[in-house]
């Protein structure tokens, strides 16, 4: 149990009683992994995908062939150690910053894994040796929740992901749902800053957009500042689950989060609206969180807003400007703004004029 994705059994547990027949998970996974891991290598070659290989080849030519093996092997012995098994696992049920910083100091020598033949990371490599093992076990759809090690190129993260999809489902030969989780709010792991994660929240909205067949949650009210690993995995499964009973199995239920669907302004007031609200939005809270309303680049406060279906923000004054607004796009941050399920609303950017 130790070992197993706990978002899968939490989504299993629930689920199981509402459709009333054992439900089976696979853990196939490997955490902390592009993407590009996970693909057959010709869904890889053309732009832009095709920059995995392209950093692929130019991380093996920069190493010559012995040299490669050597680095690794000593790399994996280190991983494989029973005193650095028992000091990551210590890492992953938390640390405060100051004992993350003396743990990376305690480790700035250990062998580090190149980029090569002999990485887990290396384009396709997981496909060949894990998923593609599965093909074609009979499986009712996909649970997805990746996305950090893809910050990088957060800004294809849409194309690639859809990408990913159509290898899977035409591996599969099955037009299989995928079911996938919108990116934790993050700020500062392990010296890795979660400042790009916004880009890749972006792109995981366009592949719910373009892609049919998949249906994302948010949890931008369950992350931790100072962990990539987010402890609150029990809710991420309910929110799958929830997700599940409505768009696959069809239920006729609340269960998904609250999308920005546009606004105007009415005088000094702004509306804005959403979908999937429910009843009435509620705020846990006197303020909402992670709300940025700007005028001509300059910060404007809200004087006080009102909850039913909508939004609306009541200001002391407004210009005739536009006005821009911005909700939870930070790389960390803790929404307090849900629907009648308790689903947090979604980050959004809009400008109302």
């Amino acid at each position: 149990m130790g070992e197993f994705s706990a978002p899968g059994y939490s989504f299993a547990r629930s689920i199981q009683p509402v459709i009333g027949v054992p439900v089976g998970i696979i853990g196939c996974n490997w955490g902390g992994t592009p993407a590009c891991a996970w693909m057959e290598a010709s869904y890889l070659n053309d732009p832009p995908l095709s920059v995995f290989n392209k950093e692929y080849e130019e991380a093996v030519g920069a190493v010559d062939e012995e040299e490669m093996r050597r680095l690794s092997l000593e790399a994996w012995e280190y991983e494989d150690s029973y005193l650095h098994q028992v000091a990551w696992r210590a890492m992953m049920y938390g640390m405060n910053q100051q004992d993350q910083e003396r743990w990376m100091a305690e480790t700035a020598d250990a062998p580090v894994l190149p980029l090569g033949p002999y990485h887990h990371y290396r384009p396709s490599g997981l496909y060949e040796m894990m998923l593609k093992e599965l093909a074609p076990f009979s499986v009712k759809g996909v649970l997805w929740y990746q996305g950090e090690s893809d910050a990088g190129h957060g800004e294809i993260y849409d194309k690639t992901f859809a990408s990913l999809i159509r290898c899977w489902r035409d591996l599969w030969q099955d037009e299989l749902p995928f079911l996938y989780v919108q990116l934790a709010p993050f700020g500062k792991w392990l010296g890795i800053g979660g400042e790009d994660y916004p880009v890749v929240r972006e792109s995981q909205e366009r592949v719910l957009k373009n892609v049919p067949g998949t249906g994302m949650i948010s949890i931008m009210d369950l992350g931790m500042y100072e962990d990539i690993h987010p402890k609150r995995k029990k809710e991420v499964g309910e929110r799958l689950a929830l997700l599940a009973r409505g768009l696959i199995y069809g239920e006729d239920i609340l269960c998904e989060s609250p999308e920005f669907t546009g606004g105007e302004r009415e005088g000094n007031q702004i509306r804005l609206h959403f979908s999937h609200t429910g009843l009435k939005l509620h705020v846990n809270g006197k303020v909402i969180n992670s709300l940025c309303v700007e005028q001509g680049g300059i910060l404007i406060g809200v004087k006080d807003f009102k909850l039913d279906q909508d939004l609306l923000l009541n200001f002391e004054t407004l210009s005739e400007e536009p006005v821009e607004i911005r909700f939870a796009k930070e790389g960390y941050c803790e929404v307090n703004l849900f629907n009648e399920a308790d689903l947090p609303v979604k980050p959004f950017a809009a400008v109302v004029i």
